[in-house]
């Protein structure tokens, strides 16, 4: 005697399957797709010592220094830099500098922030 499944069977193992290798594929795409996320603790704290030095180099302020905490995106870090104008003719006036490091680079790039910066 010759047993035969339902077309109705066949697309539930095959739906079966497919559910069963997706969590599978998605957990390995997320370890793929974006390998900083994987890094240890030492490489962030590297990774913002190199951008805050970086940024406030970029800035050109005097007694520049870092405001709040940096931002950290996938291939970028974000650094608020508060200081004064050295120039001679801006008479010290305080400043804050939006700075964008690029991590693979390892460049930075400062503009005049004139938004409301954070207290």
């Amino acid at each position: 005697m010759r047993v035969t499944r339902s077309p109705d069977a066949a697309v539930r193992g095959s739906a079966v399957r497919r559910a069963a290798v997706l969590p599978v594929l998605a957990a390995l795409l997320a370890l793929v797709a974006d390998p900083v996320l994987a890094s240890s603790p030492a490489a962030w704290a590297e990774l913002e010592g190199k951008a805050r030095t970086a940024c406030l180099a970029a800035s050109g302020l005097a007694k520049a220094r870092v405001e709040g905490a940096p931002v950290m995106f996938a291939a970028h870090v974000l650094v608020l830099v508060k200081g004064h104008w050295p120039q001679p003719h801006m008479k010290n006036q305080a400043a804050t500098f939006a700075c964008l490091y690029d991590n693979r680079a390892g460049t930075a790039e400062a503009q005049e922030w004139t938004g409301a910066a954070p207290k």
